[in-house]
């Protein structure tokens, strides 16, 4: 949870604040299989942000039919489940290589008042290699096309 108060800032006459927290649950079903939860939200206080400060949605994780950060606003809330499944067991080559399918809904917004959500569905795969942790996954949203994520490094 973070807590920030911006007294002057780029782009704006008036001092405003903001919070966000997020939290992620991963426990074990079995020996192979795991689900994981997540919840996140972002709130600006009295006032708007400038666009340097706005929350970002958009990436693997974080409403993964979007590009990375592609929506911005002053409010947002994510909430997300999921689903992983070990395929491999750790080789030379890298450590377990997981199957994936998850739910993600939220939205950002400009006021609490009129929240606009959506809802995004993911499937792929994730893993460990010597490179360090790989994803690929196909995200859907209703009316657009799906959109395909290849990613090296920091998954959640």
């Amino acid at each position: 949870l973070t807590n920030t108060w911006f007294f002057e800032a780029p782009g704006t006459d008036e001092p405003f604040g903001q919070s966000e927290g997020e939290c992620l649950w991963m426990f074990p079903v079995g020996q192979r299989n795991y689900v994981f939860t997540r919840a996140a939200s972002g709130v600006t206080w009295q006032g708007d942000a400038p666009l340097i400060q706005k929350f970002r949605l958009g990436g693997s994780f974080r409403f993964s039919a979007y590009q990375d950060r592609m929506l911005t606003d002053d409010n947002y809330f994510l909430g997300g489940i999921g689903y992983l499944r070990r395929l491999q067991e750790a080789t030379f080559l890298g450590q377990d290589l997981y199957f994936g399918l998850w739910w993600e809904q939220g939205g950002v917004f400009p006021r609490w008042s009129d929240p606009n959500t959506e809802s995004v569905i993911s499937i792929g795969l994730l893993g460990s290699t010597l490179l360090g942790p790989v994803n690929c996954h196909l995200s859907f949203r209703e009316g657009e096309d799906p959109y395909l994520y290849l990613g090296l490094g920091r998954i959640f």
